[in-house]
């Protein structure tokens, strides 16, 4: 015969996911639990004894040599000697560019060049020769044709100057093959004023080598761009204490903005066609050990007041977020048992430690070894495959703690349209030629305004049509299409083809190997990526000055849809 049997079942239940109740340690009577761990042994702890010296050695490697571009392919006349007293962001991202170039694609550059030119040639000097110079390097002012399709900005600015200021590019062409004195003979200076003109030049071509770009007309520099992944690559190499051997650090994808110490991987099979010739020195240093002190940490002593900065209580877990619970409980149970040792080290140097020798409050010289297997280790320069440990080595790169950035004078956004089953790279802001930040998109409506006007569309017969190619697509909507580079490659690569001259920025005309600007696919995810150019200013330590150009690439805000579509049918308006 069957029956129902029922009982009560008492069980703990939290009522909160909060810690904070069981992190007050509430007790009604602190002796006793004093006497309590008395009792248990807990104040004769023989193997607890503290650091108070510690003793290290090892080596310190100076940074001496410095290749941009990636390691593969790369000559000895690639790689330069470096110094600290520059900040490696400005080797890497400083465009590398012809200064004619630069300044005949920004006229308030070659204004500004020109006006310059003038203030180092004196002003009694300047006033005197300044309409021969005018004569032939003046700027040119600006055709019916142009005036069109030129932007009011430059239109104004244009008229401004023309004939009025002297244009750098132009007079950089005419002299930067000739020496001083020849250039001012050029220049059709009096023979009593050759030596101050030449003077004059000499500095100017400094001042245009410094601020704008490379003077000489056949002097070309590896550059650390690479257009085809829109990110920068380099590599620095430092001696390993062998002879004519070098520890090679690469960065081969740098995004831009801030080059840090994790920017780099060890390369344990690469070499850099010249060896460092600084050499290698060892290091010695004993010193007190620091407790690691963290925000909101226990004191040492109990029912002490503590700092109200991190409250660990407030913290809620859940029964399955074991993650956060042994976080919390890392920090209240084993932060005393961690330590710091300082340790001085020039900056640009990779520092090898080879043992730390630790002599506790008993008298015990311990010897310390790495606790975490390579895959658990923090602050360790990453290896290649074929690379060895490198748990012991720190690295110091002269990198720029903060400095300041314009608006961007590029930007480019790269995006997948999955409706059109393509991709597009949108010139959203050039530099326009008054050197300003111009709007791509405003240009192109204003362009539509100039040829359509205010015209209805006419009612006329239908047509078919494969794509609304010409129609919809934006003339900044440059298109990349897949191209495989051959059969066996398992990366594609997009092809930027751009047969009407769409593309008018910097980024979308730096072309390697071909007529095409090549990217490649696994570069464009489907959020898309930005890529920008902007002054970048920054001081040194030791006060110098640092401006240059530099490029940027941040994650986009997804796809986007160029309105293209296949198989259409439009209205065709009757003919007259």
């Amino acid at each position: 015969m069957g029956s129902i049997t029922t009982w009560a079942r008492l069980e703990p239940h939290s009522r909160t996911t909060g810690m904070e109740a069981g992190l007050e340690m509430r007790v009604h009577d602190p002796l006793w639990m004093l006497t309590r761990q008395w009792q248990f042994g807990e104040f004769q702890g023989e193997d607890t004894g503290s650091p108070v010296w510690t003793r290290v050695s090892g080596a310190t490697s100076p940074i001496a040599t410095y290749l941009a571009g990636p390691v593969d392919g790369h000559k000895s006349e690639h790689v330069q000697d470096y110094s600290p007293d520059t900040p490696l962001e400005y080797l890497v991202e400083a465009e590398r560019l012809a200064a004619a170039d630069v300044m005949a694609a920004n006229g308030r550059l070659a204004v500004e060049a020109g006006q310059h030119f003038l203030r180092l040639l004196g002003s009694s000097l300047a006033d005197t020769h300044r309409a021969v110079l005018l004569k032939d390097y003046a700027i040119e002012p600006l055709t019916a044709a142009a005036r069109v399709e030129t932007d009011p900005d430059t239109v104004s600015f244009m008229d401004l100057v023309a004939r009025r200021a002297i244009d750098g590019a132009t007079l950089l062409i005419a002299i930067r093959d000739l020496s001083p004195d020849e250039a001012a003979k050029a220049l059709e200076f009096d023979p009593a004023d050759g030596d101050t003109a030449a003077d004059a030049i000499k500095q100017w071509k400094a001042w245009c080598e410094r601020m704008i770009g490379r003077v000489a007309s056949k002097t070309e520099e590896r550059s650390a761009w690479n257009p085809e992944r829109m990110e920068y690559a380099c590599a620095v190499a430092a001696p390993d204490g062998t002879a004519n051997g070098q520890t090679v650090l690469a960065a081969p994808e740098y995004s831009g903005g801030h080059l840090d110490w994790f920017s780099f991987d060890v390369m344990s099979k690469a070499q850099l066609e010249r060896s460092p010739t600084v050499p290698r020195s060892k290091l010695a240093a004993a010193t007190l050990p620091t407790r690691l002190a963290l925000r909101g940490m226990p004191s040492n002593r109990l029912w002490e007041f503590e700092d109200a900065e991190v409250r660990f209580g407030s913290i809620e877990a859940g029964p399955t977020d074991l993650a956060r619970l042994l976080l919390v409980g890392f920090l209240l149970e084993y932060d005393n048992d961690f330590f710091s040792i300082p340790l001085e080290a020039d900056a640009g140097t990779l520092v090898t430690i080879d043992g730390v020798t630790i002599t506790n409050t008993f008298g015990d010289e311990i010897r310390a070894q790495p606790f975490a297997e390579k895959e658990w280790r923090l602050f360790t320069l990453s290896t290649d495959a074929a690379g060895g440990s490198m748990a012991s080595t720190l690295f110091l790169p002269t990198v720029l703690g903060q400095h300041l950035a314009g608006a961007p004078l590029e930007q480019v956004d790269l995006v997948r349209d999955e409706m059109a089953n393509i991709a597009w790279a949108i010139e959203g802001t050039v530099q326009s030629a008054s050197g300003r930040p111009l709007s791509r998109h405003e240009a192109d409506q204003a362009r539509r305004q100039r040829e359509t006007g205010d015209r209805r569309a006419e009612e006329g017969t239908l047509a078919y049509q494969l794509d609304t190619w010409s129609s919809t697509r934006p003339e900044f909507w440059i298109p990349l299409v897949p191209e495989q580079v051959a059969p066996t490659d398992a990366v594609t690569r997009l092809a930027c083809y751009d047969p009407h001259g769409d593309s008018r920025g910097q980024l979308l005309s730096e072309r390697r190997g071909g007529a095409w600007l090549y990217v490649y696919a696994n570069e464009i995810p489907r959020n898309g990526v930005k890529v920008t150019r902007a002054r970048q200013y920054a001081r040194w330590y030791d006060g110098a000055v640092f401006s240059w150009v530099g490029r940027e690439k941040r994650l986009g805000r997804g796809g986007a849809s160029s309105g293209l579509r296949y198989d259409v049918i439009t209205v065709v308006p009757p003919s007259d």
